[in-house]
């Protein structure tokens, strides 16, 4: 049995230059979250994900559709706010976190 859609994927330039991206980033992501609180690094991936989303779109050609859109625009809002919350717990409560 062959795997033409993974063999596929792999011949296209741009899908394996992604790939090798997101496997960076998620180094990276491992890292930050061993340095700063969830709420900040969090904030930053979905921050991150907007960026790539509007990059894509932008100056890529990639379509996305109202759904996509839609998506991005409720990460977009509701990420930083969640950050804020979690950020103000932290602040009320420094007795339970852990510093390592």
């Amino acid at each position: 049995m062959r795997c033409t859609a993974q063999s596929a994927s792999f011949r296209s330039k741009w899908w394996t230059i992604g790939w090798g991206v997101a496997v960076v980033a998620f180094a990276l992501h491992v890292a930050a979250l061993t340095l700063a609180p969830i709420s900040v690094g969090q904030a930053v991936l979905a921050g991150g994900l907007v960026f790539l989303a509007v990059l894509a779109d932008r100056f890529f050609g990639m379509q996305l559709g109202r759904r996509q859109w839609i998506g991005i625009g409720v990460v977009a809002v509701a990420e930083p706010a969640d950050a804020d919350r979690r950020r103000r717990r932290e602040e009320r409560t420094p007795a339970t976190r852990w510093r390592g």
